[in-house]
């Protein structure tokens, strides 16, 4: 997640269990896709996954596939991380500036 304002305003690059990488952006907890790409996902694998943002630039990548998306709409917040409906571990996290 980026620009976590609350937790219901954030952006967030998202691998989902259907083959989906996608940048989202969630404000009042309504979330919407900005843009997305098929990945292969695996059950039990580990995966990298990035979000990069830099004005109103998103890049989400993971396993050599990116997908980028413009957005305007939130400005600041710090960093974090999130999971949804899933059993999921965290390793070696890193936030830059």
């Amino acid at each position: 997640m980026a620009r976590a304002a609350s937790t219901t305003n954030y952006y967030a690059a998202v691998l989902r269990a259907d083959g989906t990488l996608a940048v989202t952006r969630t404000v009042n907890g309504t979330t919407l896709t900005l843009a997305s790409a098929r990945v292969s996902v695996d059950l039990d694998t580990w995966y990298t996954v990035s979000l990069a943002v830099s004005g109103t630039r998103l890049t989400g990548s993971v396993g050599g596939t990116s997908v980028s998306a413009t957005d305007g709409f939130l400005y600041q917040g710090p960093a974090g991380l999130t999971t949804t409906w899933s059993v999921t571990s965290f390793d070696n996290v890193a936030v830059t500036n």
